[in-house]
């Protein structure tokens, strides 16, 4: 049986991100599609992102902060 998520926001994309990049101490570990889901959610709800996260991206620009996910690069200053 396939595993289902539940749906994250954008914002909530964004902050797992700025725990497993900035706050290793709280050991958070997500499987290889677990990552990838909450990468896709990141990137389909960026135009509603009220985060302050938002503010600590490398970039505001979608395909640059996309391209480094992709290449498992950090996407926060």
């Amino acid at each position: 049986m396939k595993k289902t998520y539940d749906p994250l926001s954008g914002n909530q994309a964004l902050q797992l991100l700025w725990i497993l990049e900035k706050e290793p101490e709280y050991n958070l570990e997500l499987t290889k599609d677990e990552l990838s889901y909450v990468r896709l959610c990141l990137m389909e709800g960026w135009n509603d992102l009220t985060s302050p996260y938002r503010k600590l991206l490398i970039s505001s620009d979608k395909l640059e902060i996309l391209s480094k996910l992709s290449n498992h690069l950090p996407i926060f200053i």
